[in-house]
């Protein structure tokens, strides 16, 4: 049994909670395996499924990327208070899309968080000059999983992936 303390007053939690869980390591686990196809296909050692499937160490965090006013110049800036530019440094982050609830809803149906006219979210950036490309928002649509992979898999690729 696991040691985190789920609440009361949401009977039921734990179970859905560990399912889901469990099927996003399984979803990592075999987009793993794809990447060891590519990387022997590219004459790069296949060891990425490898040191996952030994050694799985999983956290879950539950993070809301909250929006700045004026979100286009901090990116553009660099600005660490608004998102904390980094690399990921684990190896695959499986990530699902933000749900928020309305608490004065009975029926509890999902915000929409992934408006156009919303700044909040992920954003990544992608390889090349970081002054000449702008971040790209990350969209998950609301049944997906998405995997990030974080720079122990660049390095293990010998900077393919």
């Amino acid at each position: 049994r696991n040691q985190n303390v789920f609440p009361d007053a949401l009977p039921g939690l734990e179970k859905v909670l560990m399912e889901m869980t469990h099927q996003m390591t399984d979803v990592t686990l075999k987009v793993s395996q794809w990447i060891d196809i590519y990387l022997r296909n590219a004459k790069q050692p296949a060891i990425v499924f490898e040191s996952l499937q030994s050694k799985i160490n999983t956290k879950a965090r539950l993070l809301y990327y909250f929006p700045r006013n004026d979100a286009e110049e901090v990116c553009q800036e660099k600005d660490d208070d608004w998102c904390g530019w980094h690399k990921d440094h684990g190896s695959l982050t499986a990530l699902l899309p933000g749900m928020l609830l309305n608490p004065s809803e009975s029926t509890q149906s999902p915000i929409d968080i992934n408006k156009k006219e919303s700044k909040a979210g992920l954003y990544i950036q992608v390889r090349g000059d970081a002054a000449t490309t702008d971040p790209i928002r990350v969209q998950l649509p609301p049944t997906s999983i998405g995997i990030q992979l974080g720079e122990t898999v660049e390095i293990m690729s010998g900077g393919r992936l």
